[in-house]
């Protein structure tokens, strides 16, 4: 997982057991200038790094696997107040249907019949992360636009001119307590083995599995992870819907494995 998604990543993580369920006001959509985007007393988002075409993993019905897609990635900065915080963000366009999504990047890309959703692994969580853009020429939260024969670079450009900071932040850390419950699967305690979230056996420090493999099965995703060092194994199966685990394997393990 590149370094800059961690970092935002970590900001979600953390705010699962916050008690501030406050919401921010709401934000028009200024035009955005040498690209920046702000409003007094608001949170601004600007690049920081410029996008590049890029390929990203993209699961969708009829395949037994990822299919390679192309795409487009940037670096955004939000500051809130002179907090300041960095964002990977990726466009992309399903080529066969059209479907376009943009957001946070993530480890996999999801099209299903109403569209596309983003996701990716962090601590013991599966975190879930919907298409900023819902329709064309808007902003909002959704599974991407569907059929709006659009190229990446069009994506990008939609989102400089209309997703505001607040958008982005809050696609990494929703205000409201039900929305962020509704991005996260709990692998943890689906998955019984605890060295499973640690960067090896019987190390004490908490680590994210690897995703090595991935595949639609049904109207569940199938995850195959590993830990950290790739010593211990798990495959979950998780329902797209209700975003829940209804399935779990793992490989052997033991409470206090042998040194290597």
């Amino acid at each position: 997982m590149p370094t800059d998604r961690l970092a935002a990543g970590l900001v979600l993580l953390l705010s699962l057991s916050s008690p501030c369920d406050a919401q921010l006001p709401d934000e028009g959509k200024p035009a955005p200038s040498a690209g920046t985007q702000s409003s007094p007393g608001r949170m601004t988002k600007s690049i920081k790094e410029t996008w590049k075409d890029i390929k990203v993993e993209l699961l969708r019905p009829g395949r037994p696997g990822p299919e390679t897609v192309n795409a487009r990635r940037a670096i955004y900065e939000l500051d809130d107040e002179g907090r300041s915080t960095t964002i990977p963000v990726v466009a992309l366009v399903a080529p066969a249907s059209g479907t376009s999504w943009v957001g946070p990047e993530q480890d996999l890309y999801l099209e299903t019949e109403t569209g596309i959703v983003g996701f990716h692994v962090l601590g013991g969580s599966l975190i879930w992360c919907e298409s900023l853009l819902t329709s064309p020429g808007r902003g909002g939260g959704g599974r991407g636009v569907k059929g709006a024969q659009k190229e990446a670079p069009e994506i990008a450009a939609d989102f400089e001119r209309n997703v505001t900071g607040t958008d982005l932040r809050n696609a990494i850390h929703p205000v409201d307590r039900k929305d962020r419950e509704a991005t996260v699967t709990r692998l943890r305690p689906a998955i019984k083995n605890p060295w499973m979230f640690t960067n090896g056996p019987l190390s004490s420090q908490g680590g994210t599995p690897k995703i090595v493999r991935a595949e639609l099965a049904g109207k569940k995703v199938l995850l195959e992870l590993t830990d950290q060092t790739g010593e211990f194994q798990a495959t979950v199966w998780v329902d797209i819907e209700t975003r829940k685990v209804t399935k779990v394997e793992e490989g052997p393990w033991e409470t206090f494995p042998k040194r290597l």
